[in-house]
């Protein structure tokens, strides 16, 4: 395995840790996503997420994103990581709630809260 390989494994693992640490989400790496597609993390209920871990940006990523949370139509979200630098995620606001459509980048913790808060919301919905 090559070392940029090898660097994309470790990155989507890292994610895998942080989203089961902050939501309880018994998420996995999706291990057949280079010979039949789909995305790098499963189990983020109504999400379709993308992990890069690289040195610098390529500007195809949220392209590639928002193509792959489309076929499974989920909301897209881009989690990456550059060299040295925290991770940060992508997303459109409109998977907020919101009528309008732009782009929000931040970092991993906020989208995080917002994903444990929806995962709150929901039971707290069943629940009634």
């Amino acid at each position: 395995m090559t070392n940029s390989r090898m660097k994309g494994k470790r990155g989507e693992l890292e994610v895998c840790t942080l989203i089961n640490a902050w939501t309880g989400y018994e998420v996995h790496r999706n291990l057949d996503q280079t010979r039949s597609g789909g995305s790098d993390i499963m189990g983020v209920p109504g999400w379709s997420v993308e992990v890069k871990r690289q040195k610098s940006w390529v500007s195809d990523w949220w392209t590639q994103t928002a193509a792959q949370a489309m076929r499974e139509n989920n909301k897209p979200v881009l989690l990456y990581r550059l060299d040295r630098k925290p991770w940060r995620a992508q997303f459109c606001a409109c998977a907020l709630g919101t009528s309008i459509h732009f782009m929000v980048t931040t970092n991993i913790e906020d989208w995080l809260r917002f994903i444990a808060h929806e995962k709150e919301t929901v039971q707290q919905v069943q629940q009634v």
